[in-house]
């Protein structure tokens, strides 16, 4: 399963939930064993700082580049802007991660965002 950017991961067996920090154990050690129905939950998480200028309150998840661009001042069908980690532009109507302090923009699911 292939997890990149803002994604979370949570395992579930039966009605017990397995904590991050329980990664290096065993299978066996967590009581999975064959015929055991483990499930994978995905999750959008949301990012944590910006990582140009590092400040995490004044980041805003899932919002569209040309509302918050048009937020800032400017028009939404005016804006040109590429994400800050890949570099691929992004159109006005797609969802990102913004940073209110630097002015920037990133997929919320970039795959270089975590390297």
């Amino acid at each position: 399963m292939a997890v990149v950017g803002d994604v979370k991961v949570e395992f579930v067996a039966g009605t017990r939930h397995f904590e991050a920090h329980e990664g290096s154990k065993t299978l066996v050690a967590l009581g999975i064993s064959g015929g055991c129905l483990l499930t994978a939950v995905k999750q959008d998480k949301p990012k944590g700082s910006c990582s140009l200028c590092f400040c995490g309150y004044t980041v805003n998840c899932d919002v569209t580049v040309g509302a918050t661009h048009e937020g800032w001042g400017h028009r939404w069908n005016k804006c040109n802007y590429s994400c800050t980690h890949c570099f691929v532009p992004i159109q006005s109507s797609d969802k990102v991660n913004a940073c209110e302090s630097c002015k920037c923009f990133w997929h919320r699911k970039c795959p270089v965002a975590n390297e």
